[in-house]
């Protein structure tokens, strides 16, 4: 399969596959597919594919540690080196009108619903690790994929803090870490994700109510100021939405 030299997309979801990790891909690929198969084992393969836009192997059987998956080569989903992101080229790809959609379609869990995609922005960032039984900690690496948009490790049996890089994830929208077995506080770091809209941490063992000593009583207050400031963020960024929408909607009724 690595010698498929313009395979961008492969989508072998939902399935009754049973293998490992496929280390053979070609470092074209844009889009990868295994969710709700019966993959297994550790990816111990460190493939280069600086072109990967979504990955989703949820609901499958995978297992062992993040820090064997190689974020730091999905360059797609970080800022290039001279600082201008991604999003800063649209601009360029649309007056262009190349490469705008690829005409596959593709069925992801977004905040916490499946969501069919007919059509699949070149922009569209999203991994989905859901599911599965990694475990370890978080690495601090993915807090590099500062252009990805979806994030979800759900599901798994990862232990230690939330990353405080993760607050470096700017253009991230939906971050899932729920039933996992994170410790200690939300970092406040992640309140500088102006564009979060759906953050999700329950069922792990985060700490929120103080018990006994100041230092513990501190920390809880820190944790739901972090919570509150997420969703004062999220509430005024619904409300900014609703209201682009109801003047699109009386300046197409003007038209």
């Amino acid at each position: 399969m690595e010698y498929c030299t313009s395979l961008t997309v492969l989508n072998v979801g939902n399935n009754n596959i049973y293998d490992g990790f496929p280390c053979m891909l070609p470092s074209s690929l844009r889009v990868l597919v295994l969710r709700s198969n019966k993959f297994h084992g550790e990816i111990t393969c460190t493939k280069h594919c600086p072109d990967l836009q979504i990955m989703d192997i949820s609901s499958n059987y995978f297992s062992g540690s993040l820090y064997q998956v190689g974020f730091l080569s999905w360059s797609r989903m970080m800022q290039g080196s001279d600082g201008q992101s991604r999003r800063e080229q649209l601009h360029f790809d649309f007056l262009n009108l190349r490469n705008f959609y690829f005409q596959d379609e593709v069925t992801l869990t977004i905040k916490g619903s499946q969501l069919k995609l007919p059509k699949i922005w070149t922009e569209f960032t999203s991994v989905d690790f859901s599911d599965n039984d990694f475990h370890a900690k978080i690495p601090e690496e993915v807090g590099d994929l500062n252009s990805l948009v979806y994030l979800n490790l759900s599901h798994n049996a990862l232990t230690g803090t939330i990353p405080k890089s993760l607050g470096n994830m700017v253009a991230l929208e939906a971050l899932d870490l729920s039933v996992n077995q994170l410790t200690e506080m939300i970092p406040v770091e992640l309140e500088r994700i102006n564009f979060l809209l759906f953050l999700n941490v329950s069922y792990n063992e985060l700490k929120r109510y103080g018990k006994s000593t100041m230092e513990e009583n501190y920390i809880s207050a820190e944790v739901d100021e972090v919570l509150a400031n997420i969703s004062e963020r999220q509430r005024k960024r619904r409300s900014h939405e609703k209201r682009r929408r109801r003047i699109a909607a009386l300046n197409q009724v003007k038209r």
